[in-house]
């Protein structure tokens, strides 16, 4: 596990190596969810950069307020300037540790899930937009992967053309292995990854085998995320838990646990983070991270 993550990451079992291709990924994607076609790529930030390299063809682009710093590189790699405006369209949205945007606009350019953990037979692209990007590694835990689902069947056809034309023997893997030991390397692995949204048969074959356990997990999260709303209950806080209802019929299944701020949980002391609100300014809350926590019993026991 990440101890500096909001985001699960897996054990460092050892496993048997497994190959896999594109292909088997997408298909089992196609087969699965609804609503969009969809495109495996390395990550989530060479997902936004590789949409924008082929389809976006004006010198601005207007991102979510408190946009990451990667969304923002991911433009600017392709000589696109990032704004932002509160009383306007945004190209790119932004469903914040799962939960979808609060007032947004449908039919936007990009819809970011980096983190959306959708149950299997939903349906993607929830507001309509021409793409929606996935983070595999943020929802699943895999040391690589990102997903764009495209509207459009034309899109997807070109940004897998577009992937084939590119070397998947590339140094990003290397430089990145050595990211802990030299993180000055950050950059230059950054710009490699932006550059190449490749992925090689391993990866692709631990991702694979990873998809093929979504339900298992989805079930196992949604037992633990329903434990801590019981847990912060039992412990006295009443005031509001965002998506509370949703989260208990097993309609949703967020990153983190959202509260309001200031609310004194000793157990649970969270995090002090902003919530974005497309037409009013963030306002503060207090987040709860639960899969970054081993899951061997009940959260608080």
């Amino acid at each position: 596990m990440s101890k500096d993550s909001i985001w699960y990451r897996q054990s460092n079992k050892l496993f048997l190596p497994r190959f896999a291709k594109y292909q088997d990924v997408e298909n089992f994607l196609q087969t699965n969810f609804t609503g969009g076609y969809p495109v495996l790529v390395s990550s989530g930030r060479s997902a936004i950069s590789l949409v924008i390299r082929l389809f976006w063809h004006q010198p601005t682009i207007s991102l979510f307020k408190f946009a990451s710093q990667c969304v923002v590189n991911a433009c600017l790699i392709n000589q696109i300037i990032p704004t932002t405006c509160l009383g306007s369209k945004e190209d790119v949205v932004y469903n914040q540790w799962g939960y979808v945007a609060p007032n947004a606009n449908s039919g936007n350019f990009i819809e970011d899930s980096c983190d959306y953990f959708k149950p299997l037979g939903s349906k993607v692209r929830g507001l309509n937009s021409r793409f929606e990007i996935w983070s595999i590694t943020k929802i699943l835990g895999t040391g690589a992967g990102g997903v764009i689902w495209c509207k459009y069947e034309n899109d997807a056809r070109k940004l897998r053309l577009e992937r084939s034309k590119l070397n998947s023997l590339n140094p990003k893997i290397i430089v990145k292995a050595l990211l802990p030991i030299f993180p000055h390397f950050y950059r230059y692995w950054e710009f490699l990854e932006l550059k190449n949204p490749t992925l090689n048969k391993l990866q692709i074959g631990a991702i694979y085998k990873t998809m093929l356990s979504w339900s298992s997990e989805w079930d196992r999260r949604g037992t633990q995320v329903r434990y801590l709303i019981q847990d912060l209950r039992k412990l006295g806080y009443s005031g509001r838990i965002m998506e509370e209802d949703n989260i208990l019929m097993g309609k949703l299944i967020p990153t983190v646990i959202v509260i309001d701020s200031g609310q004194n949980i000793p157990q649970y002391p969270g995090i002090q983070a902003h919530v974005i609100n497309k037409y009013s300014k963030p306002y503060k809350a207090k987040i709860i991270p639960y899969l970054s926590k081993p899951y061997t019993q009940k959260i608080g026991r």
